[in-house]
């Protein structure tokens, strides 16, 4: 399976790509200045060209990085929602609007969230709202993408490798091994799951 990671220098892309080579998969990083290909999701243009340098994808998957804001709601305007929803939902649903002309038959898009929608915190509602959007994008978009493609998204955890990186905004988020949010990821690309958000049970 040839596999492309957009973020994949990134925590959780690092541990999604490390287990992929497990697996026998050919697995191609991009990033947004490294990695084995370079791109910009907020850009159309960009995308469009990674998928034209990568042909015959069997499988895309997309763990952003990029910056949220962290602002109470009364702080928040318009912008900022914008901002942040550039990378993490906009870019991801254009990696789908482009890659569907792209992908092999039958080959699927795995999208990250995470559980900031469900397990709410502080100054977190830009973050909680683009969770949201995604995972309601993956379902609907799920009932009419061509040639058999799949689309799924993956809630992590934090990441044990992410912890001291988020002690401060995530405090008393329990930890989980790197290895166990990347199996959610397989599961995505390997299974029949359409249209579904999968969580660490």
């Amino acid at each position: 399976m040839k596999v492309l990671v957009v973020g994949g220098t990134g925590d959780i892309g690092k541990a999604v790509v490390k287990s992929l080579k497990t697996h026998d998969c050919e697995v191609i990083v991009a990033g947004h200045s490294s990695g084995d290909i370079q791109v910009d999701i907020t850009n159309s243009e960009s995308i469009k060209e990674m998928y034209k340098s990568v042909p015959s994808l069997d499988a895309l998957i997309c763990t952003p990085g990029g910056k949220i804001p962290l602002k109470t709601v009364d702080e928040m305007t318009k912008q900022d929602f914008l901002d942040g929803m550039a990378s993490k939902l906009f870019g991801q649903l254009d990696l789908v609007l482009t890659g569907m002309h792209y992908l092999n038959d039958g080959g699927s898009f795995t999208l990250t969230t995470g559980i900031l929608n469900i397990e709410l915190i502080p100054k977190g509602s830009c973050i909680a709202t683009i969770n949201s959007g995604i995972e309601g994008f993956v379902s609907s978009a799920s009932l009419e993408l061509p040639k058999n493609l799949r689309v799924n998204a993956v809630s992590p955890k934090l990441l044990e490798s992410s912890a001291e990186k988020y002690k401060t905004a995530l405090k008393g988020f329990e930890a989980v091994p790197d290895s166990s949010i990347a199996n959610l990821y397989l599961k995505s690309i390997f299974g029949i799951l359409n249209g579904k958000t999968i969580y660490l049970s």
